[in-house]
């Protein structure tokens, strides 16, 4: 998975309750057809046919079929590689990559994740003694 991936999957993770799981197959919950308008113009802006993209992902033509008419939805790793191969963001989809956070929780984790890691080490051990008088 490519770092765009992995920065739109911690979005999506964070932001919404978008998976269900479903005999281990993770998909994509929200509207077909609105996700396959959207997967087939950018595939067309590309300049690719569906049996071109799909091989590019490494699934059938008839399975980008299926998602650009609606009839069914991406697994979220191919989801996830389409968005980078048609160069798509998740704005596209309507999705917010503004996460609106607690100022001082994000202060905090902020100061924690630039800390070296002897110094993380010692936050933890003070967040664990503040965790014991409480």
């Amino acid at each position: 998975m490519g770092l765009k991936s992995q920065q739109i999957w911690g979005i999506l993770e964070k932001r919404f309750d978008i998976m269900e799981k479903e005999k281990n197959t993770e998909k994509i919950y929200y509207d077909s057809k609105f996700i396959g308008k959207i997967i087939k113009n950018a595939r067309k802006r590309a300049g690719l046919t569906q049996a071109e993209l799909a091989e590019m992902l490494g699934v059938s033509d008839k399975s980008i079929g299926g998602i650009e008419n609606g009839h069914q939805f991406p697994l979220v790793k191919n989801f996830l590689h389409i968005i980078e191969t048609l160069n798509l963001t998740l704005s596209d989809f309507g999705i917010s990559d503004k996460i609106e956070t607690d100022k001082t929780k994000e202060k905090l984790f902020k100061k924690i994740y630039s800390s070296s890691q002897n110094t993380a080490k010692k936050y933890l051990k003070a967040l664990e003694f503040i965790d014991e008088i409480l």
